[in-house]
């Protein structure tokens, strides 16, 4: 079973910040992101990245938290592929 996904108010503001800027991103995008994540890494302070792509240039990196019960999105952006593909 899967665990359960919040958004931390800092992730719940993001979607705000990017729709200004004319960026859509969803829920259920980020949860996709998280679960179907083509690379995982370990992050500052026991947190986590997951990396999916966007396009052919772009990927979406998800700063997560995970607990055996939780996982908690804390923040997320589009990157160039290039930065973090190597």
């Amino acid at each position: 079973m899967a665990k359960k996904i919040t958004f931390c108010p800092h992730a719940e503001n993001k979607f705000k910040i990017f729709e200004q800027h004319g960026l859509k991103f969803t829920k259920p995008q980020i949860s996709d992101a998280i679960n179907h994540a083509e690379k995982i890494l370990s992050g500052e302070r026991s947190r986590k990245i997951a990396q999916k792509s966007l396009d052919l240039e772009y990927v979406l990196r998800v700063i997560f938290e995970e607990t055996n019960e939780l996982i908690t999105v804390i923040t997320f952006y589009p990157a160039k592929r290039s930065r973090y593909e190597y």
